[in-house]
Protein backbone atom coordinates (compact mmCIF):
# COMPACT_ATOMS: atom_id res chain seq x y z
CA UNK A 1 0.00 0.00 0.00
CA UNK A 2 1.30 3.30 -1.02
CA UNK A 3 1.68 6.47 1.46
CA UNK A 4 -1.12 8.35 -0.55
CA UNK A 5 -3.26 5.34 -0.36
CA UNK A 6 -2.82 5.30 3.43
CA UNK A 7 -3.06 9.27 4.03
CA UNK A 8 -6.19 8.83 2.17
CA UNK A 9 -8.02 6.10 3.83
CA UNK A 10 -6.91 8.12 7.45
CA UNK A 11 -8.29 11.35 5.75
CA UNK A 12 -11.70 9.31 5.48
CA UNK A 13 -12.30 8.47 9.09
CA UNK A 14 -14.78 10.54 10.29
CA UNK A 15 -13.78 12.71 13.32
CA UNK A 16 -15.12 12.74 16.74
CA UNK A 17 -17.57 15.40 17.35
CA UNK A 18 -17.32 16.89 20.81
CA UNK A 19 -20.57 17.94 22.98
CA UNK A 20 -19.15 20.92 24.89
CA UNK A 21 -22.17 22.94 25.51
CA UNK A 22 -22.03 26.28 26.97
CA UNK A 23 -24.30 27.79 29.25
CA UNK A 24 -26.37 29.63 26.78
CA UNK A 25 -26.86 26.30 24.87
CA UNK A 26 -27.57 24.55 27.92
CA UNK A 27 -30.31 27.67 29.43
CA UNK A 28 -31.76 27.42 25.45
CA UNK A 29 -32.30 23.75 25.59
CA UNK A 30 -33.89 23.79 29.16
CA UNK A 31 -36.45 26.54 28.24
CA UNK A 32 -37.53 24.65 24.55
CA UNK A 33 -38.03 21.42 26.30
CA UNK A 34 -39.96 23.25 29.56
CA UNK A 35 -42.07 25.24 26.38
CA UNK A 36 -42.53 22.16 25.06
CA UNK A 37 -43.74 19.88 28.09
CA UNK A 38 -46.02 23.11 29.00
CA UNK A 39 -47.96 23.16 25.81
CA UNK A 40 -48.74 19.39 26.39
CA UNK A 41 -49.83 20.33 29.77
CA UNK A 42 -52.02 22.26 28.76
CA UNK A 43 -53.32 20.31 25.60
CA UNK A 44 -53.80 17.67 28.32
CA UNK A 45 -55.83 20.45 30.61
CA UNK A 46 -58.16 21.51 27.88
CA UNK A 47 -58.70 17.98 27.24
CA UNK A 48 -59.94 17.37 30.87
CA UNK A 49 -61.98 20.56 31.15
CA UNK A 50 -63.63 19.67 27.91
CA UNK A 51 -64.10 15.85 29.27
CA UNK A 52 -65.56 17.21 32.65
CA UNK A 53 -67.53 19.34 31.40
CA UNK A 54 -69.10 17.13 28.48
CA UNK A 55 -69.70 14.44 31.23
CA UNK A 56 -73.25 15.30 32.35
CA UNK A 57 -74.18 14.94 28.66
CA UNK A 58 -72.22 11.46 28.46
CA UNK A 59 -74.41 10.19 31.58
CA UNK A 60 -77.74 11.55 30.44
CA UNK A 61 -77.33 9.67 27.28
CA UNK A 62 -74.83 7.26 27.40
CA UNK A 63 -73.37 5.93 23.92
CA UNK A 64 -76.44 7.37 21.63
CA UNK A 65 -74.46 10.55 21.97
CA UNK A 66 -72.06 9.13 19.68
CA UNK A 67 -74.84 7.31 17.77
CA UNK A 68 -77.88 9.27 17.81
CA UNK A 69 -78.28 12.60 15.08
CA UNK A 70 -80.91 14.19 17.66
CA UNK A 71 -80.38 17.52 18.82
CA UNK A 72 -82.52 18.69 21.74
CA UNK A 73 -80.29 19.38 25.07
CA UNK A 74 -83.73 20.89 26.58
CA UNK A 75 -85.18 17.71 25.86
CA UNK A 76 -82.46 15.61 27.32
CA UNK A 77 -81.70 14.15 23.99
CA UNK A 78 -78.10 15.05 22.56
CA UNK A 79 -76.39 13.36 19.72
CA UNK A 80 -73.51 14.26 17.60
CA UNK A 81 -73.27 11.12 15.26
CA UNK A 82 -74.70 13.56 12.09
CA UNK A 83 -71.98 16.30 13.15
CA UNK A 84 -69.28 13.92 13.21
CA UNK A 85 -70.23 12.25 10.49
CA UNK A 86 -70.34 15.92 8.49
CA UNK A 87 -66.93 16.45 9.74
CA UNK A 88 -65.34 13.61 8.36
CA UNK A 89 -67.22 13.42 4.64
CA UNK A 90 -66.16 17.39 4.15
CA UNK A 91 -62.50 16.49 5.19
CA UNK A 92 -62.41 13.28 2.96
CA UNK A 93 -63.85 15.58 0.31
CA UNK A 94 -61.22 18.28 0.85
CA UNK A 95 -58.25 15.71 0.65
CA UNK A 96 -59.80 14.01 -2.11
CA UNK A 97 -60.03 17.56 -4.23
CA UNK A 98 -57.15 19.20 -2.21
CA UNK A 99 -54.13 16.61 -2.82
CA UNK A 100 -54.15 16.09 -6.54
CA UNK A 101 -54.71 19.74 -6.81
CA UNK A 102 -51.31 20.19 -4.59
CA UNK A 103 -49.53 17.82 -6.26
CA UNK A 104 -49.89 18.80 -9.67
CA UNK A 105 -49.39 22.50 -8.75
CA UNK A 106 -45.82 21.36 -6.96
CA UNK A 107 -44.94 19.16 -10.31
CA UNK A 108 -46.14 22.14 -12.45
CA UNK A 109 -44.00 24.59 -10.75
CA UNK A 110 -41.09 22.50 -9.89
CA UNK A 111 -41.07 20.64 -14.14
CA UNK A 112 -42.81 23.23 -16.38
CA UNK A 113 -42.53 27.09 -14.69
CA UNK A 114 -39.44 28.50 -16.38
CA UNK A 115 -36.63 28.93 -13.71
CA UNK A 116 -36.94 32.81 -13.21
CA UNK A 117 -40.08 32.50 -12.69
CA UNK A 118 -40.00 29.46 -10.01
CA UNK A 119 -39.26 31.59 -6.63
CA UNK A 120 -41.19 34.09 -7.35
CA UNK A 121 -44.21 32.31 -7.69
CA UNK A 122 -43.28 29.93 -5.29
CA UNK A 123 -42.92 32.54 -3.08
CA UNK A 124 -46.28 34.50 -3.52
CA UNK A 125 -47.70 30.70 -2.66
CA UNK A 126 -45.85 30.42 0.03
CA UNK A 127 -47.50 33.49 1.26
CA UNK A 128 -51.00 32.64 0.44
CA UNK A 129 -50.22 29.14 2.66
CA UNK A 130 -49.06 31.67 5.84
CA UNK A 131 -52.71 33.61 5.48
CA UNK A 132 -55.92 31.59 7.58
CA UNK A 133 -58.29 29.97 5.38
CA UNK A 134 -60.70 32.28 7.76
CA UNK A 135 -59.32 35.62 5.87
CA UNK A 136 -59.99 34.13 2.40
CA UNK A 137 -62.89 33.28 3.84
CA UNK A 138 -63.66 36.94 5.22
CA UNK A 139 -62.23 38.24 2.24
CA UNK A 140 -64.84 36.55 -0.33
CA UNK A 141 -67.69 37.19 2.38
CA UNK A 142 -66.88 40.77 1.97
CA UNK A 143 -65.56 41.58 -1.14
CA UNK A 144 -66.07 39.08 -3.96
CA UNK A 145 -69.69 38.55 -2.57
CA UNK A 146 -71.48 41.61 -3.90
CA UNK A 147 -69.19 41.43 -7.65
CA UNK A 148 -70.65 37.66 -8.00
CA UNK A 149 -74.07 37.22 -6.97
CA UNK A 150 -75.29 36.46 -10.65
CA UNK A 151 -72.64 34.17 -10.69
CA UNK A 152 -73.14 32.24 -7.54
CA UNK A 153 -76.62 32.39 -8.03
CA UNK A 154 -76.18 30.46 -11.28
CA UNK A 155 -73.46 28.30 -9.93
CA UNK A 156 -75.80 27.19 -6.79
CA UNK A 157 -78.63 26.64 -8.93
CA UNK A 158 -76.71 24.31 -11.39
CA UNK A 159 -73.22 23.01 -9.69
CA UNK A 160 -74.84 22.69 -6.14
CA UNK A 161 -73.96 19.25 -5.62
CA UNK A 162 -70.28 20.29 -6.57
CA UNK A 163 -68.12 20.96 -3.12
CA UNK A 164 -65.18 23.43 -3.73
CA UNK A 165 -62.43 23.23 -1.33
CA UNK A 166 -59.71 25.31 -2.57
CA UNK A 167 -57.86 26.39 0.62
CA UNK A 168 -57.54 22.50 1.75
CA UNK A 169 -55.03 22.65 -1.42
CA UNK A 170 -52.43 25.27 0.21
CA UNK A 171 -50.40 23.34 2.89
CA UNK A 172 -50.22 20.31 0.35
CA UNK A 173 -48.58 22.30 -1.97
CA UNK A 174 -45.97 24.11 0.12
CA UNK A 175 -44.85 20.61 1.54
CA UNK A 176 -44.73 18.74 -2.11
CA UNK A 177 -43.14 21.93 -3.23
CA UNK A 178 -40.83 21.57 -0.59
CA UNK A 179 -39.79 17.75 -1.07
CA UNK A 180 -39.99 17.83 -4.82
CA UNK A 181 -37.27 20.42 -4.94
CA UNK A 182 -34.68 18.29 -2.75
CA UNK A 183 -33.56 15.85 -5.50
CA UNK A 184 -32.15 16.66 -9.05
CA UNK A 185 -32.94 13.23 -10.77
CA UNK A 186 -36.76 12.74 -11.78
CA UNK A 187 -36.73 8.87 -10.08
CA UNK A 188 -35.78 10.13 -6.81
CA UNK A 189 -37.89 12.64 -6.85
CA UNK A 190 -40.86 10.43 -7.26
CA UNK A 191 -39.15 8.51 -4.09
CA UNK A 192 -39.56 11.46 -2.38
CA UNK A 193 -43.29 12.28 -2.93
CA UNK A 194 -43.89 8.16 -2.43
Amino acid sequence: MSAATEAASAADVPRRISLNRTRADRAYRAVTAMSGLLTLVILFLIGLFLFIRALPAFHQNGLAFFTTSTWNPDGGQAGVAALVYGTVVIALIGLVIGIPISLLTALFLTEYVPTRLRRPLTSVLDLMAAVPSLIYGFWGFFFLQPHLLGAAAWLTHNLGFVPVFATAAKPYVCINNQTTTVPENPPTKSFVNG
